[in-house]
């Protein structure tokens, strides 16, 4: 028995030294995880940070010396030289600390571009972790776009999810919104039309551009229902222009009703739809839109109730400007005055058969053109419009810091402020643009826009040659990104040499129209 004892107690010692030593073992810090990144790889990754650190320190100390005012045309190259592809999680954290530190319209598209390249893995979860589930608003909202710009289809629930949640930052919504237009994955246009009744305007106005990327009957019926949003003037613009854009003919309805609804510009936008999606042209009779309407095709894309209305005094005043006539209550002249506006011009130029015998203008240069047929407008503006004036050349002017009402007094005002204008300079048309923005930048512009008004008359006689942006492609995506939670319609109008396909591609993207005045 004490031999068996003995056995017993050996094999129970044996069992505990086995499970100790497995213990030991398990609590031991595990090793170190094998990466894929080789030392070599890890050296330049280092060194292309470095580099971009010293362009942010450049960048920053000419900020110091021009007083807030600096391109970031330098630093967007070194991010696009170095920084791209985004291949180590270094990377990703050195794009998300400049865009959360750096407020520079060219460094952000270049981050954005640059965070386009992230590939599944560390890096990915890294920015979904630190750039789309938590951080600044606007640093969110440029990681979800760059996300989606990428072709990240495998987020789309993350997408939907923030989206839906109304306790997020409208930001970072509004751009889930259009990701999930930009990914064009069939499932997103019930999550989309889902949120058409959205609180923010800023996510309905997000939700119209993404459901403008598909084709179905839906996506139509709800961008022409949007029509019909009393809460925002926008969201109607908006929800306006793309069923232009679509032919959406379950809009032609919705801009029946609003013809007794709008005033003011928004009165120009349905009509020029209308004419737009249907051929037909009725003027600016309601009751004879109303009758055609009652026997036409379209009715029977949904029924509409026809209430009436008492006509708003003064809706239907024109403005004319150059031949471009509005009924916008909010506008703003934007003048060119370049040293090129000394040249001289014909007098046959001006457009318009509203020109009367008796008013000839008597001039000789551009430059007296422009300040006579601006005096004209000015002293035909009613007391219940408000208006601005910008001029621009090397530098932008405003005559006001906000728009005022024309009263006689503002108007005199303004027509001796106009008189005292003199050609010089080069041509800065980004400036004057930011400036009827009511913005100092593009990055500024983005997201914090205040728009002097809802109608912008711009008129220069030559190609952008200054500013924070000169060339004309990287001033249309500009004003598009702009011009994207605002709905300005820009009207251009041309005169001497100048990009006649930039002017025109100015004004047709923003609603507007495009008028040359010659040489």
């Amino acid at each position: 028995m004490n031999s068996k004892r003995i056995v017993f107690f050996a094999a129970m010692l044996l069992c505990l030294a086995a499970l100790f030593a497995v213990t030991v073992r398990a609590e031991e810090p595990a090793a170190p995880e094998q990466t894929e990144y080789s030392k070599e790889f890890l050296e330049r990754v280092k060194k292309r940070i470095t580099k971009v650190r010293l362009a942010i320190k450049r960048y920053q100390q000419n900020l110091k010396k021009k007083r807030g005012k600096a391109s970031g045309d330098a630093l967007a190259q070194t991010v696009k030289d170095y920084l791209r592809p985004a291949d180590h999680p270094d990377i990703v954290t050195e794009l998300l600390n400049i865009l959360n530190r750096i407020n520079d319209g060219l460094v952000q598209e270049a981050c954005m571009e640059a965070l386009k390249t992230v590939k599944e893995g560390p890096c990915e979860d890294m920015l979904i972790a630190k750039g789309v589930r938590r951080g600044k608003p606007q640093t969110r909202a440029f990681v979800i776009e760059a996300l989606a710009k990428g072709d990240k289809v495998q987020h789309f629930t993350l997408f939907a999810e923030i989206l839906k949640n109304t306790k997020e930052n409208e930001l970072a919504r509004a751009a889930c919104a259009r990701a999930l237009g930009i990914l064009q994955d069939a499932r997103a246009v019930n999550v989309l039309i889902s949120c058409d009744k959205d609180k923010s305007e800023m996510v309905k106005l997000a939700v119209i551009e993404a459901l403008s990327n598909f084709d179905n009957e839906s996506a139509q019926q709800c961008i022409a229902s949007m029509i019909d949003d009393d809460s925002s003037w926008r969201v109607r613009a908006a929800a306006i222009q793309v069923s232009v854009e679509k032919k959406n003919p379950y809009a032609v309805g919705y801009l029946i009703v609003r013809l007794r609804k709008e005033k003011g510009r928004l009165f120009d936008d349905v009509l020029k739809a209308l004419k737009a999606i249907t051929g037909i042209w009725k003027g600016e009779s309601i009751s004879m839109w109303e009758e055609w309407f009652k026997r036409s095709e379209y009715a029977k894309k949904g029924k509409i109730v026809l209430k009436p209305r008492k006509d708003v005094p003064g809706n239907y005043t024109k403005i004319t400007y150059h031949g471009i006539r509005t009924h916008s209550k909010n506008v703003v002249f934007i003048i060119d005055t370049s040293a090129s506006m000394k040249e001289r011009c014909d007098p046959k130029a001006l457009k318009g058969s509203y020109v009367k015998p008796d008013e000839k203008f008597v001039g000789n240069t551009r430059m007296e053109l422009v300040k006579w047929e601006l005096t004209r407008c000015i002293l035909r503006l009613d007391s219940n419009t408000s208006f601005n004036i910008i001029a621009f050349s090397t530098d932008v002017r405003k005559w006001k810091k906000r728009s005022v009402f024309a009263t006689p007094s503002n108007k005199k005002a303004a027509i001796n402020w106009v008189k005292g204008l003199s050609p010089d300079g080069r041509t800065n048309t980004w400036g004057a643009l930011l400036a009827a923005f009511g913005c100092r930048s593009f990055a500024d512009g983005r997201f914090k826009a205040n728009p002097l008004g809802d109608t912008i008359f711009l008129l220069t006689d030559g190609d952008p040659n200054e500013g924070e942006l000169d060339d004309p492609d990287e001033i249309l995506a500009g004003v598009k990104e702009l011009n994207r939670y605002h709905k300005i319609v820009i009207h251009c109008i041309a005169v001497g040499r100048f990009n006649k396909a930039f002017m025109q591609q100015l004004a047709q993207e923003n609603g507007g129209e495009f008028v040359d005045l010659g040489d």
